[in-house]
């Protein structure tokens, strides 16, 4: 009997210590109405349909991998306040749009503008746009809303949690190295001298956004890339930077060539996984590729 009340008294603690720490209970999954924590803030378990602000899949609401499509998610509802456009609250531009009004931008820096850029904006009921998603816009860690040959604020979030971040110098795979979210300092002399280490995760993703650029080239420089979407362009700059240019040329210079984006985006799960190491990046990398959306790639001159 000593035993069955030890035992449960230890599931009772147990139980009671896991509701108290608000981050503990994800190890038991959440059910509607909870609250949930992401990159984005606190909000609540809720069914998508009936989120007015952010809602995020993955492990939050008990999902799974990146992206994820579940019936609970965590909803972060942001208010955001137009200087004479109204308020509304901040959306995903490719995940749920704005129903019923549109997207209206404004300066991040804002005190009053929680909207992080790229493909969050912030909703606003029954207002006329006031931007052009194709509009070319300069590529910065603030702001990264894709087009004009550039990655956006989905595709960085992607690739910043496939390479993982860490502020001080360590050795790659290949004992080269390496900082930040997998910025290599042999590939771009003096550029790790300089920090103060441990670099904040801001300075990593300003590295990770230098190195992106010969990438982003890369893959403009394909035949057939003016006709790549946003997605499709940064899914293979995705794999560019994970395989290189050379290969990236490699794999994909013949579709290309015929302009097959969706046969590239359908032969991605199974190009270059290493015997399967990388079989679940490819797979994330060949959702993004999938996802339709309006906003063209923005490279230029190489038709």
């Amino acid at each position: 009997m000593k035993s069955i009340s030890f035992i449960c008294l230890f599931v009772s603690t147990l139980v009671v210590s896991a509701s108290a720490i608000p981050h503990i209970s994800s190890i038991f999954g959440r059910s509607a109405g909870d609250t949930c924590y992401t990159g984005y803030g606190e909000g609540h378990c809720v069914k998508p349909n009936n989120c007015k602000g952010i809602a995020v899949g993955r492990k939050y609401c008990g999902g799974g991998s990146y992206g994820g499509d579940y019936e609970t998610q965590c909803c972060v509802e942001l208010v955001c306040k137009v200087p004479g456009g109204g308020t509304g609250y901040c959306r995903s531009v490719q995940n749920g749009g704005c129903p019923g009004g549109s997207f209206q931008s404004n300066d991040y820096s804002n005190n009053q503008w929680p909207c992080t850029g790229g493909d969050i904006q912030c909703c606003v009921p029954g207002q006329t746009s006031d931007s052009n998603p194709d509009t070319p816009t300069s590529n910065s860690s603030s702001t990264y809303p894709g087009g004009n040959g550039r990655i956006h604020q989905i595709a960085l979030d992607m690739l910043k949690e496939f390479e993982g971040f860490r502020g001080d110098i360590y050795k790659d795979q290949v004992g080269i190295d390496t900082i930040g979210y997998g910025h290599s300092c042999a590939a771009a002399p003096g550029t790790c001298e300089g920090l103060n280490k441990p670099i904040s995760e801001k300075e990593g993703e300003d590295l990770m956004i230098k190195d992106l650029e010969q990438f982003e080239q890369c893959v403009c420089k394909l035949p057939g890339s003016p006709g790549l979407n946003s997605n499709q362009f940064a899914a293979l700059v995705s794999f560019a930077f994970n395989t290189g240019c050379y290969g990236t040329h490699d794999y994909f210079t013949d579709s290309m060539s015929r302009k097959d984006y969706k046969g590239i985006c359908n032969t991605l799960p199974t190009t270059n996984t290493l015997g399967d190491v990388l079989v679940n990046r490819r797979a994330v990398e060949a959702k993004l590729c999938r996802t339709s959306t309006e906003q063209s790639c923005g490279c230029k001159g190489y038709n």
